[in-house]
């Protein structure tokens, strides 16, 4: 099964979809048994595109949702100038009476 899904990841980075699904529905096949989750899910983002694709598909449909829940929610990351703002207003300290 890890095969199976290094193997989808990597067709997936080479731009064959079609392989990558091929190959992520094995690992499916012989994940779904066993109600194997986390092998899944620590794949990361790639694994969570390939599935959302593969439920598009309608390929195990209760076992992709299954494992499609069980991502976590992506939460958008401040940016930049915002860090850094935030990162300024720590550094900054107000004037004193005597730098006044």
């Amino acid at each position: 099964m890890e095969l199976a899904i290094v193997k989808a990841l990597a067709l997936e980075a080479l731009r064959d979809t079609d392989g990558a699904l091929e190959a992520l529905r094995q690992a499916l096949t012989l994940g779904e048994p066993e109600g194997y989750v986390r092998i899944f899910v620590d794949e990361g983002a790639v694994m969570g595109r390939l599935l959302h694709e593969a439920a598009s598909r309608g390929m195990t449909p209760e076992y992709v949702g299954k494992l499609l829940a069980a991502f976590p929610e992506e939460k958008p990351m401040p940016s930049v100038s915002a860090r850094a703002q935030s990162r300024e207003n720590e550094l900054v300290e107000p004037l004193s009476e005597r730098e006044l």
